[in-house]
């Protein structure tokens, strides 16, 4: 309906744009002109203040970025996070200022409304990392009542960061029977994670009884854990970096099958086997059959030749391209 160029109802404000303009080069000079937009009634002009002065970071903006991190709008806060990373990766906050809005972040580990928030654990590392992890650890915030649980474990884990047992163990015992609920499962994904950076005698075991799990995220942290025990680390890059470089041919076949079965799980699981067969990912069918048989997986490969074999003589083909006219000749047979 409309020509190909961004229409007019998409343009950006021109707050937005001054804003943006602002971004590029953070002049506290506009810090006093900025201030009224950070409590304006219209959320639209607050988050824009609030990623604009927190990227600015001068002593003088902190009320206004304090009182924005506390915003009702989920959206303006995430925006006065964003502003004080940009400011901190460009040597602008002043230590003053974010030692004053640390605590600001902080409540946005556990607000009482429900919301949820991957980004303040993070940002709280990144602002002062010794503070924030004597903060993290405390029982107010790693309970499993707190739906941003598995966010501040994840954090802790990108940061290597060892949750000690005493803290661990009772959170695992205490999310696992539960696991079969969001989030739970994905708190005892990032709990198996910190478990595996911080092993006991138990942890392989748990592991192992937890691979197989019903639950998909748990089952796929549970075998990426033990991978990380075994020493196999960074396998997926590795092999998806020898792709980009050299081709499918120039993989081992173990590497075929690892690499076909994970395009496999991620396509189904995504869009169901009709998006598999009709993507690239469908030529490697029967290097996912051989590797899901390989590691044990029988339900899954059982599941996948059946639909192999509804494509009937019309095989996958190593062609992408004559994989596609493959399938769509054999759907057109079906009808």
């Amino acid at each position: 309906m409309f020509p190909n160029r961004s229409h007019s109802l998409d343009a950006k404000s021109p707050f937005e744009r001054l804003c943006d303009l602002l971004g590029r080069i953070c002049p506290p000079e506009a810090v006093h002109g900025l201030l009224r937009y950070a409590s304006h009634n219209n959320d639209h002009f607050r988050q824009f203040a609030a990623i604009t002065l927190g990227n600015i970071g001068t002593n003088n903006c902190t009320q206004a970025v304090q009182k924005l991190l506390g915003d009702k709008s989920k959206t303006v806060r995430s925006f006065a996070m964003m502003g004080i990373e940009r400011g901190i990766s460009g040597g602008r906050c002043t230590s003053e200022f974010l030692d004053a809005v640390f605590p600001a972040i902080e409540l946005l580990l556990l607000r009482q409304d429900g919301s949820r928030d991957a980004r303040s654990p993070k940002l709280l590392l990144l602002v002062n990392q010794d503070r924030a992890v004597a903060a993290m650890l405390s029982p107010a915030y790693l309970t499993q009542k707190n739906e941003n649980l598995h966010y501040i474990v994840d954090a802790l884990n990108e940061r290597s960061v060892l949750i000690p047992h005493a803290i661990l163990l009772p959170l695992i015992s205490s999310v696992m029977p539960l696991i079969h609920t969001y989030p739970y499962d994905h708190q005892l994904a990032a709990l198996l994670t910190a478990y595996a950076r911080n092993p006991d005698q138990n942890t392989i075991a748990i592991l192992e009884d937890l691979y197989e799990s019903q639950n998909y995220k748990v089952a796929k942290a549970a075998t990426e854990c033990l991978s990380f025990l075994a020493g196999v680390k960074g396998a997926h890059e590795f092999v998806s970096a020898l792709l980009q470089e050299s081709g499918w041919n120039a993989l081992t076949q173990t590497q075929k099958n690892y690499y076909a079965v994970l395009s496999y799980d991620s396509e189904v699981n995504n869009a169901g086997h009709s998006q598999y067969f009709f993507s690239p990912s469908g030529s490697q069918c029967l290097d996912a059959l051989q590797g899901l048989s390989t590691i044990g997986a029988t339900a899954r490969a059982s599941i996948l030749n059946a639909m192999i074999e509804l494509l009937g003589h019309t095989k996958p083909s190593k062609n992408n391209k004559q994989q596609t006219t493959n399938n769509k000749q054999q759907t057109t047979n079906n009808k």
